[in-house]
């Protein structure tokens, strides 16, 4: 007799109310072919945590810039309380920017002298060459647009890391 997997519970977090609705509608596209139900939607880093608290879940997809308390804060609370959860941090912008683009600009805010290598163990093979995203669709559907400048970003973590013992 087969044990039957339980569905993978899902939190979504979004300080904007379109966002948590297409990503609710996303993971419904996925029904399909995943097992898992959205077990709740805070608005809020404090809302989230509140609501994990009381019915834990597996995974949190999280928005990485929210008022009141971040994505970045939110994920080191959750994980204080619930150590296994996974969080996966959503962030949007305009542009398309690769890793190494994103990087050498943040590196470019530092003085630290830092060299970036490459480690072939660590890197994955991949059937997709180049993915890029496109919001232009959410955007479409929601009205959305960044409010935050992505180099904004980009320091805010910066000040954060550097503001940490």
């Amino acid at each position: 007799m087969s044990e039957e997997k339980r569905p993978l519970r899902v939190v979504i977090v979004d300080d904007e109310a379109p966002a948590r609705s297409r990503l609710k509608e996303l993971l419904a596209d996925c029904a399909g072919e995943l097992s898992l139900e959205i077990a709740g939607e805070a608005a809020s880093g404090p809302a989230a945590i509140e609501l994990l608290a009381a019915d834990p879940a597996d995974v949190v997809l999280l928005d990485v810039r929210m008022p009141e308390m971040d994505g970045i804060e939110a994920t080191q609370r959750l994980k204080a309380i619930h150590p296994s959860i996974g969080v996966v941090a959503l962030t949007g912008m305009d542009e398309q920017r690769s890793i190494r683009d994103m990087l050498d600009q943040l590196l470019a805010m530092t003085s630290a002298k830092i060299r970036v290598e490459t480690d072939a163990i660590r890197l994955r093979p991949s059937d997709v060459q180049l993915l890029l995203g496109d919001c232009s669709k959410f955007r479409a559907d929601t009205g959305w647009k960044p409010t935050i400048p992505f180099e904004q970003t980009l320091r805010d973590t910066l000040e954060y890391w550097r503001g940490r013992p």
